[in-house]
């Protein structure tokens, strides 16, 4: 629809998985899908629960998007970014 589609590898819905976020389940069949174990995947996302902690659950790298730099502590595991500029320098110290 809106020209992207061609640069994900797929897109997952809680419907198609059978689950949602913050299911560890819904995170680790999307990675099934994909082919790639858990922990070869990092998931970014603006909530600390669902997108993080859900993530990491699955045994993937959760990344906490925390534009607002609230200072909170996401606990252990959890990676957190104030913007996506530092996403490629945190991706290339996973390598």
């Amino acid at each position: 629809l809106c020209g992207l589609a061609s640069s994900f590898s797929g897109v997952f819905t809680s419907s198609d998985l059978g689950y949602s976020k913050p299911a560890p389940e819904a995170f680790a069949r999307a990675c099934m899908r994909l082919d790639i174990p858990p922990q070869r995947c990092i998931y970014v996302g603006d909530s600390l629960e669902t997108d993080a902690r859900g993530s990491a659950a699955a045994g993937l790298m959760g990344v906490w998007l925390d534009r607002a730099r609230s200072g909170v502590d996401p606990g252990a595991g959890i990676r957190v970014i104030q913007s996506l500029t530092e996403l490629p320098a945190l991706i290339g110290a996973q390598g």
